[in-house]
């Protein structure tokens, strides 16, 4: 109980495939309490022996079973033999009792399958399950609530209201959230593209400084593999397992370093057992692409001292945003590029009807009329290579 209670605490840190498992768990929970509840009052409803036994036991069977599934790792399999576990009781329940006990139970079992958070399994099960329960008021509404005919069929049509009302929003839920976690799910997918692209480029940038300043990887240091091995053998002797294992394995992963694992699997001098070990190891290793490089570059990145940058948000002076002279070319070239193609002059009603001239643009840039945007040395480079400007940009 204290397990599942910490699970529960950390439940936001867990795979959607713990989080399944963690539902079907608590769904067993209430199953088995639910089961242990009401199958001895059921006994007492006018139902027949075999009906009375048979059932209740074949509910029981279908917990047991979705159990062993659990714990076999089948969850998919387990949530389905859930619902039908709760959908069988449901209609065991609901034909078997003269009172309103049975309709409540067609909301709890409805409220089971949205816990799961499965639009398919609440469509197919839940919309199943309501016209189940539609047909059965409107057969047998005397009967289920237990009401004077003269009532029957405003009671009818309100129950039958509420439980189809209560179908559909939660129906509408489900689309509006999936539609949600679809986006977001893109979102993370372009993200993590772009995540990965920034890493390759770093892993890359990090690789070349080392290679052309003949420094050693950290992987190739000794003292960080006597580190790494020393540590990894105090571990494992603490876990009491075999340390002359570990150390091999230890030295198996540095060896990885050195080659591509595709080159490993097809050298057919190497037993299974290795290229299996390569395989584990191989999202582990140093300077790769994978989470762990992610990992410690962003370790790494913490106790590096940031660049600093200048918040130039109103700043459009060339001098101030560039310091390259090249990226101040560059900069020139845009802006009479734009004067020259975009139309910037008013006619006389006051709409922009036409661009600048070559002439008209050296004229301003003459009268330093953009004096806030480039200074007095940029307006003389354009001015003394105003040939090429406008043989390149007209």
């Amino acid at each position: 109980m204290k397990v599942l209670l910490t699970k529960l605490k950390n439940s936001e840190f867990l795979t959607a495939g713990e989080r399944l498992r963690l539902k079907i768990l608590l769904v067993l929970f209430f199953m088995f309490v639910f089961v242990g509840l009401t199958v001895p009052v059921s006994l007492f409803e006018d139902l027949s022996i075999g009906i009375a036994i048979v059932v209740p036991v074949t509910g029981l069977a279908m917990f047991f079973v979705s159990l062993l599934l659990l714990l076999f790792n089948k969850v998919r399999l387990a949530m389905h033999f859930s619902i039908y576990t709760f959908i069988a009781m449901t209609v065991y329940f609901v034909t078997g009792t003269s009172l309103i006990y049975g309709y409540f139970l067609i909301f709890i079992t409805l409220t089971i399958i949205i816990f799961y958070q499965d639009i398919y399994t609440y469509i197919v099960y839940g919309g199943a399950l309501t016209v189940y329960g539609v047909f059965y008021i409107l057969f047998n509404g005397e009967q289920l609530m237990n009401i004077y005919e003269d009532n029957l069929a405003l009671s009818n049509s309100t129950y039958i209201f509420i439980l189809v009302a209560f179908y559909i929003v939660y129906l509408v839920y489900f689309i509006l959230s999936d539609s949600m976690y679809e986006s977001m799910q893109r979102k993370y997918m372009r993200y993590s593209k772009s995540n990965e692209h920034h890493r390759s480029c770093a892993l890359k940038y990090h690789a070349d400084i080392f290679d052309k300043n003949n420094l050693k990887h950290i992987f190739d240091d000794v003292s960080f593999q006597k580190a790494v091995s020393e540590t990894a053998v105090f571990i494992n002797a603490f876990m009491e397992e075999q340390p002359e294992n570990i150390a091999e394995v230890v030295e198996f992963y540095f060896f990885l370093h050195k080659y591509e694992l595709i080159e490993i699997l097809n050298n057919p001098k190497l037993n299974t057992m290795t290229k299996q070990y390569a395989v584990e190891l191989t999202p582990y290793l140093l300077m790769k692409e994978n989470d762990f490089s992610s990992i410690w570059l962003e370790f790494i990145v913490q106790f590096k001292e940031g660049f600093k940058g200048q918040d130039m948000r109103y700043t459009s002076n060339l001098q101030d945003l560039f310091t390259n002279k090249s990226n101040k070319i560059l900069a020139l070239s845009i802006i009479y590029a734009y004067l020259r193609h975009e139309a910037t002059q008013p006619d006389k009603w006051g709409r922009l009807e036409r661009a600048l001239s070559h002439d008209e643009i050296i004229e301003k840039f003459r009268l330093n009329t953009l004096e806030s945007i480039i200074s007095y040395e940029d307006v003389a480079f354009l001015i003394s290579n105003q040939e090429l400007f406008d043989k390149n940009l007209r």
